[in-house]
């Protein structure tokens, strides 16, 4: 029983150093970066940019209008730019243990799993 609970103490100390590390104040800063949603490596049309203030997909810019950040939680409501064309979305985002980010709107209809390239 005790190395179990020294197990678990060990996963529970490397689960939380794998995890980003949280600021309280800006999604967007904690989860700057270059994520995948199919494989790290080339730029392609699963590609995700995230800087402070923007999201960046493969060919849509999108300020962040507002954002609630509760780690490993936030949601976030962008105005988005592409091809001429402006829209509202919001979307809702888990952060992973490994730093992955799963990304769905707040009805469900979709979800993307995006991992952490760098």
């Amino acid at each position: 029983m005790r190395d179990l609970m020294r197990t678990t103490k060990l996963a529970a100390v490397v689960c939380l150093l794998a995890a980003p590390a949280a600021s309280a104040n800006s999604f967007t800063e904690d989860a700057y970066g270059y994520y995948n949603g199919d494989e790290c490596g080339a730029l392609n049309d699963m590609t995700l940019m995230i800087e402070p203030g923007v999201f960046q997909f493969h060919e849509t810019y999108c300020e962040v209008q507002s954002e609630e950040w509760n780690f490993p939680d936030a949601k976030v409501s962008l105005l988005c730019f592409s091809e001429g064309e402006e829209w509202q979305q919001d979307l809702l985002i888990n952060v992973g243990g490994n730093g992955s980010l799963l990304v769905e709107p707040p009805d469900g209809s979709f979800s993307v799993v995006y991992q952490y390239c760098g």
